[in-house]
């Protein structure tokens, strides 16, 4: 079996689940662009340094130099407190101050389109398998319990016939 057919064979039922999914991969993407462009990268490509902050100042060492840098978030009188610093190995004076609100919003806008994209197509797949289980169960009833569940399967096979032969449409199979 060729490999579209089996992702068609794969995907029937769930194409809208699959479409949402596609959506929030590209939101997840566009996620990994903007924490590329942003200085909180150097948490990925940077050196993670000791460090302390006083008075809205974080004071770091790094390779026997000491640096200072503005503590964005901490106020100019508060006192000192240790702190994370993420350091640009091939320029030290370029640094990055972590905190704990980083991987809040992180999370929100790169993990959380990844991790909705798998669960939309998770639920998609139980959603069709509930169906066709149920399809299946009202199959095996007998014509009389199944009254009201939907059009008669031969019925609806042979309309569509007649409306492919003809050509028209099924309001005209009077």
């Amino acid at each position: 079996m060729r490999l579209r057919a089996r992702i068609r064979r794969w995907c029937d039922g769930i194409g809208g689940f699959i479409a949402v999914a596609v959506l929030c991969l590209v939101f997840g993407l566009l996620g990994i662009a903007v924490e590329a462009q942003d200085p909180s990268r150097l948490r990925w490509t940077g050196d993670k340094v000791s460090a302390y902050t006083e008075g809205g100042i974080a004071f770091y060492t790094y390779h026997g130099e000491r640096y200072t840098m503005n503590a964005r978030g901490v106020p100019a009188g508060s006192p000192r407190e240790p702190a994370t610093v993420y350091v640009d190995p091939d320029d030290p004076t370029t640094a990055w101050m972590y905190t704990r609100v980083d991987d809040l919003t992180t999370g929100l806008y790169i993990v959380l389109p990844f991790t909705l994209s798998v669960g939309v197509v998770a639920a998609g797949v139980i959603r069709r398998s509930l169906h066709a289980r149920k399809r299946l169960r009202i199959a095996s009833l007998p014509s009389e319990e199944t009254f009201g569940e939907g059009l008669d399967e031969g019925f609806v096979l042979r309309a569509l016939a007649n409306m492919r032969r003809e050509g028209g449409s099924l309001h005209d199979q009077r």
